[in-house]
């Protein structure tokens, strides 16, 4: 054996393991993150006050690829979820717009394609839109013994 049939076997080597690793990488959605499915609580907390609030029918409804949950302090289990959203604002404008946010998955029926939902809305912005929680439910809260 030479050394050049040794160099070509480690370079084969070295294109199958490469290869596989760009595959797997490539083929990999991103994975979905808590950060990002708790801008919408954040969006409603500057828009309470000030937003304008309205009505939008859930046009989809959708989970990240990686299906991710986190346990709520008083919530069971607290699905990530996408929610196209279709509303018309105040000039009769008709908008589409994308949520991301957490529902507890027992209330995730609540959110189903063609159910409306409460929304409250920049009014110089329509697109930035949160899910208004003094109206909707998307976590059970404890209630505390007495």
């Amino acid at each position: 054996m030479h050394w050049w049939d040794v160099a070509g076997a480690a370079f084969v080597l070295l294109l199958f393991v490469g290869g596989g690793v760009w595959a797997l990488t490539a083929r990999t959605p991103p994975s979905a993150t808590e950060e990002q499915y708790q801008e919408d609580e954040r969006r409603w907390q500057s828009l309470q006050r000030v937003g304008t609030r309205g009505e939008a029918t859930v046009v989809r409804l959708t989970r990240p690829a990686n299906q991710l949950a986190i346990s709520g302090g008083e919530a069971n289990a607290l699905a990530a979820t996408d929610l196209l959203l279709s509303f018309r604002d105040l000039q009769g404008v008709v908008h589409e717009t994308s949520v991301s946010t957490f529902i507890e998955r027992e209330l995730m029926s609540n959110f189903a394609t063609g159910r409306s939902v409460p929304i409250v809305y920049a009014g110089d912005n329509p697109g930035f839109v949160a899910i208004d929680r003094d109206k909707a439910m998307l976590e059970i809260r404890n209630t505390p013994i007495s």
